[in-house]
């Protein structure tokens, strides 16, 4: 036989072979049950919520999917919060489920009700930030559980800072604006985001009102090893946020700087054992 005859009669075939598969492609492989879980406790509140749902995947178009609560939603949830320390259990929540009216409307899941879970503390035995929270939830009857654990934020304050000597200076050079540092001590936080509440005094035939504006300074995750993290409150911005904070109305008489108050908020790891989790304190 003729080589270059039997090399093309190969070549043919695979040809044929590659031509005659399917162009059709599944986007759907095999599910595997899966939660998403969502949680926040906090030592000064005494109302905790956790949100668990379920992963979905299914024929058809995935938006429209995400509109339907029940595609989101396990038929069976049993979760509990178990407060210990050094293997001591002191404290045990059972969560209870409800459904609340506050979701954002704007996000490509069902709104703005949506069922979630949470167990309540009292003003006189609130959270403990020396122990440590577990949560325990169990799917479907026992089908597949999740759990992990928490320590509450602690240790996060603004530091190194005199709130009277805040300068901002007026200059037509932006460069010659004065920053302003303010350094938080991150305490076991992994993240931080600082805020100021800047408080002015509006005098309008002859009375002072109480007015104020918020100034994100943005957020920023700590570095190990390091004691705090700093923020810079950059003059130029400082005067922007005035300015787009006021009116311009000629009654007022006068405008006084009253305070400025400053807010740190830290979100610790949560530790979890299998499946999908995201829990905050």
């Amino acid at each position: 036989m003729n080589p270059f005859k039997y090399i093309f009669a190969v070549v043919a075939l695979v040809a044929l072979s590659i031509s005659s598969c399917s162009e059709d492609i599944n986007l759907v492989g095999d599910f595997k049950e899966t939660a998403v879980i969502v949680g926040l406790l906090d030592q000064q509140d005494t109302l905790h919520y956790v949100k668990i749902t379920r992963a979905f995947i299914g024929p058809g178009n995935s938006l429209q999917i995400a509109q339907i609560p029940d595609s989101s939603y396990f038929q069976q949830v049993d979760a509990t919060i178990q407060e210990t320390k050094n293997g001591t259990v002191y404290r045990e929540w059972t969560l209870e489920d409800t459904v609340i009216q506050n979701k954002d409307e704007n996000g490509v899941f069902y709104a703005p009700e949506q069922k979630v879970y949470y167990f309540k503390t009292s003003a006189s035995a609130p959270l403990d930030a020396s122990m440590t929270y577990k949560l325990h939830v169990s799917v479907n009857g026992g089908e597949f559980t999740v759990d992990g654990e928490t320590k509450l934020v602690n240790g996060v304050i603004a530091t190194a800072v005199d709130l009277q000597n805040f300068q901002f200076k007026f200059a037509d050079n932006p460069g010659s604006y004065i920053p302003t540092g303010v350094a938080v001590a991150k305490g076991n936080s992994r993240v931080i985001n600082t805020k100021l509440k800047v408080n002015f005094y509006e005098r309008v035939a002859g009375t002072y009102t109480l007015k104020s504006f918020v100034w994100n300074l943005g957020e920023t995750e700590t570095v190990d090893g390091s004691p705090s993290v700093s923020f810079t409150a950059n003059g130029k911005i400082f005067f922007e946020l005035l300015r787009d904070n006021t009116t311009n109305n000629a009654a007022i008489g006068q405008r006084r700087f009253h305070s400025i108050e400053v807010t740190c908020t830290g979100v610790n790891n949560f530790i979890w054992g299998n499946h999908s989790c995201n829990f905050t304190s």
